[in-house]
């Protein structure tokens, strides 16, 4: 994983502990590898299942994400990358102005 995919307050695995990317740590990425998304963490997070497609719906956005395809909808367009790791949504929530994911 390369420092500039990071941004502060990103979580990533070190050492298999998940750890969030902080001035300190950003600089120690060399050992980090990215979380990937599981049901779970979607699930603590507040994403619901339905038709095989895990959605969050706020006052600011709707979105969904294909498990399968790791492919995001953003309101009722298709988001035009693939998001497979905590990071990647994270930032995706971030541009969104939505609440930050925890691990």
């Amino acid at each position: 994983m390369k420092a500039e995919d990071l941004e502060l307050y990103d979580w990533v695995l070190v050492n298999g502990r998940p750890i969030r990317a902080t001035s300190l740590t950003i600089g120690a990425v060399y050992n980090a590898q990215p979380i990937p998304i599981t049901p779970e963490i979607l699930d603590r997070y507040g994403w619901i299942l339905k038709s095989g497609l895990w959605v969050l719906k706020s006052k600011k956005a709707r979105l969904g994400w294909n498990e399968r395809t790791k492919e995001m909808i953003v309101g009722y367009g298709t988001f035009p990358a693939k998001i497979e790791y905590v990071h990647q949504l994270q930032h995706l929530l971030r541009l969104l102005d939505m609440k930050d994911m925890t691990v």
